[in-house]
This record gives structure tokens, sequence and C-alpha cells, in this order.
């Protein structure tokens, strides 16, 4: 018989598993050097970022930078910010899945900071 505390812890990571694997998207978070990544794919597409530094081919990396759009009251929140070691800036941002929403601050993006490039990893 199982004692009313274990059924308790039990059923709490019972739900909490389920809760994650009814995501919207399907998307698992991920803990990687103590930081919260939305998914599997974006956490690797980091480590992937942080060797590239470390090998000295990016110059700096920046986590979830944001972008306003200006008089609008809209703002754009990409994954990865990457300064190359030659000076270039580049957006990125991991993508799963393209929503609406998205698509529109993309267009929103390129209006307003049209000498930056973003991309979809």
């Amino acid at each position: 018989m199982l004692s009313l505390v274990l059924f308790s812890s039990l059923l709490y990571y019972v739900l909490e598993v389920l809760c994650v694997m009814t995501s919207k998207y399907h998307n698992v978070p991920v803990y990687i050097d103590g930081i919260r990544f939305m998914s599997r794919k974006e956490g690797q597409d980091y480590l992937n970022f942080k060797a590239m530094k470390k090998a000295g081919e990016i110059k700096e990396l920046k986590l979830q930078p944001k972008f306003k759009f200006d008089k609008t009251g809209i703002t754009y929140v990409a994954d990865f910010d990457v300064t190359w070691k030659d000076g270039k800036r580049e957006i990125f941002d991991s993508k799963g899945y393209k929503t609406a929403i998205y698509k529109i601050k993309k267009k929103l993006f390129k209006y307003f900071y049209p000498d930056l490039t973003l991309e979809e990893i």
C-alpha cells in the first residue's frame, strides 16, 4: 500500500511528464550550463555556437537578444546574436515550426533592421 506522500509525489511526477509531452509544438525544454532552452534543438544550436566560439570563429555570442520595432510596441526576441570574427553580425532563431506571428515579426525585423541578417536554423 502506497503512502499518501509517495502517491502524491508519483502523481505530481506523472502530471509534470504529461505537461511536458503535450506542449503545443512538442518541444521539450532543456537546461545546459544552467541556462533554460525552450527545446532540445535550441540547446543543441547553443552547444554548436559555443564550440565555434571556443574555436575562435565567433567573437561574441549573445543569448535571447531583444529587438524593438520602433513605435509599434512590438518586441522580437531571437535565440542568438552572433558576431563573427570578421565583425559580421547575424541573428539566429532555432525554428522547428514557423508560426504566423513569427512570419510577421520576421518581416518587421527586416524592415526595422535592414543591416542585420535573420536566419532560421
